[in-house]
């Protein structure tokens, strides 16, 4: 804004400067009625003036990302921060074995975090047709924790090592998945400009 305001000054004053000068050459002109009064040239020294470059107007570009996949970029960053405290949490409180009832109501409370997040994002569609493959990455992610929670969850009710080896691969399966999802996002955002 200041840059178009200083612009427009100097215009102002280039025009100010030309009719001044016009009205200067116009007192030295001859009246119609006069006779031109011959005059011996006078060697004038000009210095050659070079026309001050002229900065193109600044095209406004689109933003790198939309509304939408800005807002879809902050919900899942959000969202993977609070999903993967539960799944660390888990992690850890599950090697407490045999649980408190406290215990027990953590653990259930934050397998249900991991679910409540897989199911808000199993059946959302991506905010764009780029963030497509991250999205479907970060949904096969979530698919892999919610199904170890289950398995989990089986494991440790029914003392079923098979269940908690189970889970145990899904989370590494769920791990590898969403590591991958953080690559490829990183790598559209360098794509994109960011």
């Amino acid at each position: 804004m200041a840059e178009k305001k200083h612009k427009g000054l100097k215009i102002a004053a280039i025009v100010i400067t030309v009719i001044a000068v016009l009205a200067i050459i116009g007192a030295f002109l001859p009246d119609e009625e006069e006779e031109p009064v011959a005059q011996e040239p006078v060697a004038v020294e000009t210095t050659p003036v070079e026309p001050e470059p002229v900065e193109p107007e600044p095209v406004e570009q689109e933003p790198a990302l939309t509304d939408a996949e800005q807002a879809y970029a902050e919900e899942v960053g959000e969202d993977a921060q609070w999903a993967g405290e539960a799944i660390e949490t888990v992690g850890r409180d599950v090697q407490n074995w045999p649980f408190s009832e406290d215990e027990v109501i953590a653990i259930a409370t934050n397998m249900a975090v991991v679910q409540t997040t897989h199911n808000k994002y199993k059946d959302m569609d991506p905010p764009s047709k780029r963030f497509a493959p991250v999205h479907r990455k970060w949904q096969q992610s979530l698919a892999a924790y919610a199904k170890a929670m289950r398995r989990l969850a089986y494991g440790i009710d029914n003392l079923d090592a098979g269940a908690i080896e189970e889970a145990s691969e899904l989370m590494t399966d769920g791990t590898r998945l969403v590591t991958r999802a953080g690559v490829m996002m990183d790598e559209l955002l360098v794509e994109i400009g960011l």
